[in-house]
């Protein structure tokens, strides 16, 4: 998408820029870098090798199966701080906040990160001031630390350099040429509710369990300290500690949760899914999926469910889901 920013320059579609970006892909070690997944990459040079950057752009990035933790790549993020020192945009994309995270430049800043690793985020890196619905932060008081939320964000990232460096119509030029857009109501549409079951406590992992098969049922979730022979108060205070959410919040995300899987694949009315959820006021679900969600339910709807074309396509397949 950078070179084609320079392309369109080129064939005088935009005007105004003539410097062009000149982009290379560095590393700890140069040449083929193999990925967890089977997936590679070739750097061009060695961290060692490279220079002042105008721009340096983190991108998202896999970890082994333990997942990510700190100081796994220690010459990388001192590099970003000489980078950062001398002047560079510093841009983490999906994952790579993270490793600018190690950097200790986002500590009192405003950043995101893919939603998947918010948890992360807060676990290692607690004075970041995470904005987790965000889908791309501008932060640091001279805005150089840019931070984006998932994979799909790093087109809000690319257009913004773009614009940043060539203008808005060029920005508008690579948006048309690769039909991408700038991801304007934010992260949390995209957002799966993916609540955490390893906290070691055994009686809120059965609450879990049970509010998974009764959510629907309101009278009987009011009960469940009772259920589980427990006082109300410490109940309350043992479910947000290894959860991270008060019941009742558990609860909302839960049935929204379920709520967004009936709107992709059912054509039910949004009454009917409120019922179905366990909201005998429509209203009020409409403002709680809005709250929690960024957009309404009919535009969420409009948003992932699987397209009429699509469909076509599916029921005239000779391969059942899942046989491919």
């Amino acid at each position: 998408m950078l070179g084609v920013a320079e392309y369109l320059v080129g064939t005088g579609r935009v005007t105004g820029w003539k410097r062009g970006f000149s982009v290379h892909v560095v590393g700890p070690e140069a040449g083929v870098i193999n990925g967890p997944l089977g997936s590679s990459v070739v750097a061009h040079k060695h961290l060692s090798e490279v220079g002042r950057c105008d721009v340096v752009v983190v991108p998202a990035m896999l970890w082994d199966s333990d997942g990510y933790r700190p100081g796994l790549s220690p010459e990388t993020v001192t590099w970003l701080m000489d980078q950062y020192e001398d002047g560079a945009i510093l841009c983490g994309a999906c994952t790579g906040p993270l490793l600018i995270a190690e950097t200790g430049l986002l500590d009192g800043e405003e950043a995101t990160v893919h939603w998947a690793y918010i948890d992360q985020v807060r676990r290692y890196f607690p004075k970041v001031k995470l904005r987790a619905e965000q889908v791309f932060v501008a932060g640091g008081t001279d805005k150089r630390l840019i931070t984006t939320g998932g994979s799909g964000s790093w087109h809000d990232l690319v257009l913004y350099l773009i614009a940043k460096y060539a203008g808005p119509a060029a920005a508008r030029s690579a948006s048309s040429w690769f039909m991408v857009d700038w991801h304007q109501d934010g992260q949390s549409p995209y957002a799966e509710f993916v609540p955490s079951r390893d906290h070691g406590d055994a009686l809120i992992s059965n609450a879990q369990i049970w509010l998974d098969r009764h959510y629907r049922d309101a009278q009987q979730v009011n009960q469940l300290a009772e259920r589980f022979a427990i006082s109300d108060r410490s109940f309350k205070r043992r479910f947000r500690s290894a959860t991270g959410y008060s019941p009742l919040q558990y609860l909302q995300a839960l049935r929204v949760e379920r709520a967004k899987r009936l709107l992709e694949t059912t054509a039910h009315s949004v009454d009917d899914i409120s019922h179905t959820v366990g909201y005998e006021n429509p209203a009020f679900f409409r403002r709680l999926f809005k709250r929690v969600v960024g957009i309404t339910p009919a535009a969420y709807r409009k948003r992932f469910q699987v397209p009429a074309y699509a469909r076509n396509a599916l029921s005239a397949s000779t391969k059942a889901p899942g046989d491919l």
